[in-house]
């Protein structure tokens, strides 16, 4: 089998890794099944459909299929400890992967602690890894053994060598659990992102300085939730926060500017948000994408969704607000998801989160802000804001920049403002009933809660405030006026009787769209906002307006 010609071994290689496994890295983070049994291999054998022994066969073999075994991986905070330590991940190596997903999986707070557990890649490393790896320090050809001797000292030499049992503090002694704020998370936090950016620092950077890495990083669901005979574990999760049983957990670097190294080929950075009780916080999602000075993609997905401590969530934001900045010029796609829930109790009164001494939401204006840089094509926001994320005024409008390159611009608003305002109006014809609101709203967007949720069931609230919703069509258009190269806007409000405002800069008809339920008609002003909008594209005004109300839909054509 070693002596193939390298024709015949690369027609192998091409049929055998197109019906390989194929990593679905949307479920990376579901590690735990039913009555607490994880779902990643109980052992490091290869999977049956592996790539990974096809690497033993010879060095060539090894060769050649290494550019697919290392395409994608998933690195546990152990693997990556592992990786780092026995070199496995080489500058050749590094130079094949396209997609890492880390999975920060933290053990149990219960009496059945456990480590750190693999990730779903159970060939990873090959077999072949071990009992090769000194052969190929000394043969690799882009790079020679001092090099790899140099690169692991320095690895060596971080934070994670003062502890000589190596991650071993990831067991708890039964006699030894402390509530999970006080284990130590945090610093196991930090390590697990400095043992990462070490080790991808050693990724050659292409000829052309073109970046290409696509780094996801998220917290699965804890374990002790894998208990529970339920297929979604998240939601007990869910709920035992909201209710107060369990303290949700911030996590950031506290890392002085220079102990992440640049990591130059990383082409797009995800956070996702999975757990309800473990969170990045936005400064240190920020301070990771800022040593990433040539990405061009981020995606956000990020928690607003502290509720018992308003003074931390306040900080939260403001620190999010105050990073943005540090975001490298080079991204052209930007997308941020600040997820809050929602009550489902519409006579919750929420505190204003903007300082006294404020007009406007914080983070609201550093988006803004943020939307206008001249490089960005395409930008995504959905959470709390208010509408100074379109911009405050004409005035300031005409004094910025504008939106030069932007393309595409998404908002999605939250029911409640940052102010306090609900921007659902009440609705009084029996309004607390299942088939008032299945027949006027449809059915819930989220399933019931548990008895363990602090909010009760007290639906009031259907249609947008018809104020609110003529401001923000206002906003919106003297915005879109500002951004030469719209293609599209897309805008929608989280109120139970749903509000959307679509616009495209296609030669169509309609080029707008309005749907809602129980909605006010456009005013002759908004129109002629929007007209302008067109007219500066060179376009027919065509809007579409729909109240999508079951009782008495309604369909109008404003031109």
């Amino acid at each position: 089998m070693d002596r193939i010609s390298l024709e015949i071994l690369s027609l192998i290689v091409s049929a055998v890794a197109s019906s390989g496994p194929q990593i679905d890295l949307d479920k990376v983070y579901d590690v735990w099944g039913l009555q607490d049994k994880p779902k990643f291999p109980a052992t490091g054998k290869p999977h049956d459909n592996s790539l990974a022994p096809y690497t033993a066969v010879s060095r060539d073999w090894q060769l050649a299929f290494e550019p697919f075994t290392f395409h994608t991986l998933v690195l546990s905070p152990k693997r990556i400890v592992q990786a780092e330590r026995q070199g496995y991940l080489t500058r050749r190596r590094l130079r094949y992967i396209r997609n890492i997903a880390v999975p920060i999986t933290f053990p149990l707070p219960w009496p059945w602690d456990v480590p750190i557990v693999f990730s779903q890649l159970g060939e990873w490393p090959p077999p072949s890894e071990v009992e090769h790896l000194e052969d190929q320090k000394l043969t690799e050809e882009d790079e020679s053994a001092d090099e790899d001797h140099a690169a692991r000292e320095d690895v060596v030499q971080g934070d994670i060598g003062e502890d000589p049992d190596g991650y071993d503090y990831y067991f708890d002694e039964e006699d030894e659990l402390q509530p999970p704020e006080e284990r130590g998370y945090d610093k196991m936090f930090a390590s697990i992102i400095k043992a990462l950016f070490r080790m991808l620092k050693l990724a050659p950077v292409y000829d052309n300085g073109q970046p290409y890495i696509n780094l996801r990083l998220g917290f699965p669901v804890p374990r002790e939730y894998g208990w529970c005979v339920t297929t979604r574990i998240e939601e007990p999760e869910a709920e035992r926060t909201e209710a107060g049983w369990c303290t949700p957990l911030y996590f950031d670097l506290d890392l002085d500017e220079d102990e992440l190294p640049e990591l130059p080929v990383i082409a797009s950075c995800r956070f996702d948000l999975v757990s309800w009780s473990l969170f990045i916080t936005p400064q240190a999602a920020c301070t990771m994408v800022s040593k990433m000075t040539h990405v061009q993609k981020i995606k956000m997905h990020l928690s607003d969704m502290e509720r018992k401590n308003p003074a931390l969530r306040i900080k939260l934001r403001e620190g999010f607000a105050r990073s943005l900045s540090q975001i490298p010029h080079t991204v052209f796609d930007f997308e941020c998801h600040y997820s809050r829930r929602i009550p489902r109790d519409h006579s919750y009164t929420a505190a204003s989160i903007i300082p006294p001494n404020e007009k406007h939401d914080i983070l609201s204006q550093a988006l803004f802000n943020f939307s206008q840089r001249k490089n960005l094509i395409r930008f995504s926001a959905k959470g709390s804001f208010d509408l100074n994320i379109m911009g405050t005024s004409e005035k300031a409008l005409g004094a910025s920049s504008g939106w030069p390159k932007l393309e595409t611009y998404e908002i999605g608003l939250l029911v409640i403002t940052p102010s306090g305002q609900w921007l659902a109006i009440p609705f009084t014809d029996t309004p607390n009933t299942d088939c008032f609101r299945d027949e006027r709203w449809g059915a819930p967007s989220e399933k019931p809660r548990s008895s363990l949720s602090t909010f009760e069931i007290n639906e009031f609230r259907g249609p947008i405030d018809p104020d609110y919703a003529h401001r923000l069509l206002y906003a919106a258009g003297r915005a879109a006026s500002h951004m030469p190269r719209l293609r599209r806007m897309d805008i929608n409000v989280g109120v139970v009787g749903g509000y959307k405002v679509c616009y495209t800069s296609k030669r169509v008809n309609p080029c707008m769209r309005i749907a809602g339920k129980k909605l006010q008609p456009p005013a002759d002003e908004l129109l002629q906002v929007w007209r302008r909008v067109a007219q500066e594209r060179d376009q027919p005004f065509c809007l579409e307006w729909k109240d999508t109300v079951k009782t008495k839909k309604r369909r109008e054509i404003f031109s």
